[in-house]
């Protein structure tokens, strides 16, 4: 999944030295709304049956924790310094007293880690939301769709809001985890929600009641379109594809915007705060237009050639076109191609791409195509939200416009099909689909890059199976999972020999189990990741212990330095491709989806980092995938090899 990206692998601080957030800091007011207006009877009338998040022992977690570091370590001496830190750990006062404040919070609050990590993870992040932290669902490749942009726009919009309707009234259907209901409370924020930049912590507005309009851009240009009639109705399909195409025209008349207001969501957050506060004073009608609407529909410019070109222009475009602070914007190209960028902190991934990929994209390949109108009868025209910029502000705007052209321009983005390699291949193999991904992006790593240490690697796990539940953190490396590296390199890929297949098949399945071993506890609430970080998170003046200080700390991604930062997106049941920046500037963002036919990988680094490509990391995982397989004892057909 793309199921919560983990900024805390993103920060630009140590999070050694983050002090605890206050913890009368809650969006518990956002989380249901009116609850019987958010349908509580059905979509959310079995919360109260999903338990709440399990906090573990300090024992449990420090033991596993030693366990994960050992492949990072250098020597034996360093292993042991950690193991003696460790000790003093778990001896410490302090630390057994911030564990006491984690158990308050169990008992007091529905999820412990819910408003540290929407705060740390999130809220508190001041790099830009555009590449490092929104995310983005998109058809590629065949699976794209073509129709004219006014009405692929109408359509796509119509099954979005006709999803907030579903919503509103409760018949959206629980998500099950066999006969047990999962935590449902992000589909709450879904709609009529935007992030506030803030100078010390964003924080989320939602309307109090469902917006009866939308904001359309197009060339650069931002417009209220008004999506329901005085009976609450939304208007026909023929309708909206009418006053959407009157946008497009307006604003090809018009021409491009000279300021175009939207960049400034694009940039740093505590800059774009103080700005926000100017242009709110200047222009208090047209923000509130923008910043209440159901949600942001963009029709852009330019039709995308390659796979690589439709992830680019859903997760960035222009860096002028996406009002990036709000809940979720859908992106219709020129040639009618849909996708949806989605602003990252009110929810994990699964939870928007589900509403478009699996209702509003199908509810317009089920419409019914209609002859463009010139008017469209009594409903309002829609209107350009204009607004007044000062010297200052366009002296501002022109600044993040330029940092963020520079971003775009460093941002290397590829889409890699590993044709015949997919899900039918690991199922003969007796192997994970997942945990075969995962094996050979470290393979591959280690092959493209050297080294003689693994990197810190992530794979979200999604946690929604605990009341309020986000994402825990799977720690791909492993004792295991070295060993079978080792071994391919060392053995099977230089010798190809039989020995060395049946050796390097032995520490394979084993390195296989021990991962899907760790997202299983993980999944029970077993992980070291969020128990750490609470526990850090409780230092009431900044120090940490020596553990939290140790190398082998930071090493293994702990302080959220995860070199690759990667997320299984296989929840969607279509074929659709995914984007998100790259963690650290020497790393790669990878979303990885296992199809039938072949796993395609979505991959983000850094063009300003020479060690670094994202087409060549695509390339050699393929490879590694293919040796995996062969060690695997699959014949692969030699057209493939």
């Amino acid at each position: 999944m793309l199921q919560g990206v983990p900024l805390l692998r993103r920060t630009t601080r140590p999070l050694a030295v983050v002090c605890r957030v206050a913890m009368d800091q809650t969006i518990d007011p956002l989380r249901y709304g009116n609850r019987q207006q958010m349908g509580f009877s059905t979509t959310f009338s079995r919360q109260h049956e999903v338990p709440k998040l399990p906090l573990p022992t300090l024992e449990d977690t420090v033991a596993k924790y030693l366990v994960t570091i050992e492949p990072f370590a250098a020597s034996t001496a360093e292993l042991e310094a950690t193991r003696k830190a460790a000790a003093e750990f778990l001896s410490d006062p302090d630390v057994r007293e911030r564990q006491k404040q984690l158990e308050k919070l169990r008992a007091e609050k529905d999820n412990w880690v819910e408003d540290l990590w929407l705060g740390v993870g999130y809220h508190q992040w001041t790099a830009p939301l555009a590449i490092n932290s929104n995310v983005v669902g998109y058809l590629y490749g065949k699976y794209r769709l073509k129709a004219s942009q006014a009405w692929m726009s109408a359509a796509v919009t119509l099954g979005a809001l006709d999803y907030r309707r579903r919503l509103l009234k409760g018949q959206i259907p629980i998500n099950m985890a066999r006969d047990k209901p999962q935590s449902m409370d992000q589909y709450s924020r879904m709609f009529d929600l935007t992030r506030i930049p803030g100078e010390k912590q964003d924080s989320f507005m939602q309307n109090k009641e469902p917006a009866k309009h939308i904001v359309a851009i197009a060339g650069m240009r931002l417009y209220k379109v008004v999506i329901e009639d005085d009976a609450g109705e939304p208007p026909s399909l023929s309708t909206l594809q009418s006053v959407l195409h009157s946008v497009l025209t307006d604003a090809k008349e018009k021409g491009n915007s000279p300021f175009p207001v939207a960049a400034f969501t694009t940039g740093e957050r505590t800059k774009w705060a103080k700005y926000r506060k100017q242009l709110q004073k200047l222009n208090p009608q047209a923000l509130a237009d923008v910043e209440t609407a159901a949600f942001v529909v963009c029709m852009d410019d330019g039709i995308d050639v390659a796979d690589r070109d439709v992830a680019a222009s859903s997760l960035v475009g222009d860096g002028r076109s996406r009002w990036m602070d709000k809940s979720f914007n859908l992106v219709i190209r020129a040639d009618g191609n849909p996708a949806i960028h989605v602003e990252h902190s009110w929810a994990d991934a699964p939870v928007p791409l589900d509403m478009a990929l699996n209702h509003a994209i199908p509810y317009a390949e089920r419409a019914e195509r209609c002859e463009l109108s010139p008017t469209f009868g009594s409903w309002p025209a829609p209107k350009e939200i204009e607004f007044t910029l000062d010297a200052e502000l366009k002296r501002a705007l022109r600044a993040t416009e330029q940092s963020t052209d520079a971003a775009i321009a460093d941002s290397d983005m590829e889409v890699v099909q590993c044709l015949g390699l997919g899900k039918p291949v690991w199922k003969q193999a007796g192997l994970s689909p997942d945990a075969a991904v995962q094996m050979a992006m470290q393979l591959a790593y280690r092959r493209m890059h050297g080294g003689n240490l693994p990197v810190a690697t992530y794979e979200t796990i999604g946690m929604v199976n605990w009341l309020n539940g986000r994402t825990e953190c799977c720690r791909v490396v492993s004792t295991s999972g070295e060993k079978f590296v080792q071994s391919m390199l060392s053995g099977f890929l230089r010798t190809r020999s039989e020995p060395s297949r049946a050796e390097a098949e032995q520490l394979l399945r084993a390195a296989c189990d021990a991962h899907l071993r760790y997202i299983a506890e993980g999944q029970q609430g077993k992980g070291v990741d969020r128990h750490m970080f609470g526990l850090r998170m409780m230092s009431k003046d900044g120090t940490q212990p020596a553990l939290f200080m140790d190398p082998l700390f930071a090493r293994s991604g702990s302080t959220g330095g995860f070199v690759l930062s990667t997320s299984n997106n296989s929840y969607i049941p279509r074929n659709f491709g995914g984007m998100f920046g790259a963690g650290m500037p020497n790393g790669y963002g990878v979303c990885y989806i296992p199809y039938t036919d072949s796993v395609v990988l979505c991959i983000e680094s850094k063009r300003s980092c020479a060690e670094t490509s994202s087409l060549r990391f695509g390339q050699m995982v393929n490879e590694c995938l293919m040796d995996i397989a062969t060690v695997a004892g699959i014949a692969l057909p030699k057209s493939m090899l």
